[in-house]
């Protein structure tokens, strides 16, 4: 896998480079993604904001503020289950788009944010994140704490299969819900 991250030296957190290249690797494999692919992680070691994005699918670019990497018990320092969580995400989604059952995904500046939500819950759960109350958390957050919202993530966390109609339609069903 040709993983890079940057920058290949930390100078603000306990971060290495290549721990975060061999998780990133793992995660591309897991997410069925060809091993060659070129792979960029860009680190804000600068910012402790939790944020991560995908910032191109063709070349694959993630920015990750360091706080996304972070160790939340122990400050600045690396936690490879937070890496490997956030890059599940990313990196599920970069296999989405690699397929034609999400040819009508809108890019992700215009992903709505229920979307966005929904389709962070269908990737994280294809990936079996261990955080699954955090993302459910995130997800209320979102799209709502009512039991259309819960039974929505349910189907999006468990289903090992989904296209983008199935992620689009859940994202909207809090919404129906909460008005019907």
């Amino acid at each position: 896998m040709g993983v890079t991250v940057e920058p290949q030296a930390f100078a603000v957190v306990e971060f290495d480079a290549a721990t975060i290249a061999r998780v990133a690797a793992d995660v591309a494999a897991h997410a069925g993604l060809p091993p060659a692919l070129p792979i960029r992680i860009v680190v804000d070691e600068q910012s402790m904001l939790s944020q991560a994005r995908l910032r191109s699918v063709d070349p694959i670019v993630i920015e990750a503020s360091s706080g996304a990497f972070e160790d939340r018990s122990r400050p600045r320092r690396l936690s490879q289950a937070n890496v490997a969580d956030t890059l599940a995400r990313l990196l599920q989604r970069v296999a989405d788009r690699r397929s034609s059952a999400f040819a009508l995904a809108p890019a992700e500046e215009y992903l709505t944010p229920q979307e966005a939500a929904a389709w962070d819950v269908s990737c994280l759960g294809r990936a079996g994140s261990p955080f699954e109350a955090r993302h459910r958390y995130d997800f209320s957050i979102c799209c709502g704490f009512g039991p259309a919202a819960q039974e929505a993530f349910d189907v999006l966390w468990h289903s090992a299969v989904i296209d983008w109609a199935g992620i689009a339609a859940l994202a909207l069903v809090p919404t129906r819900g909460a008005a019907g």
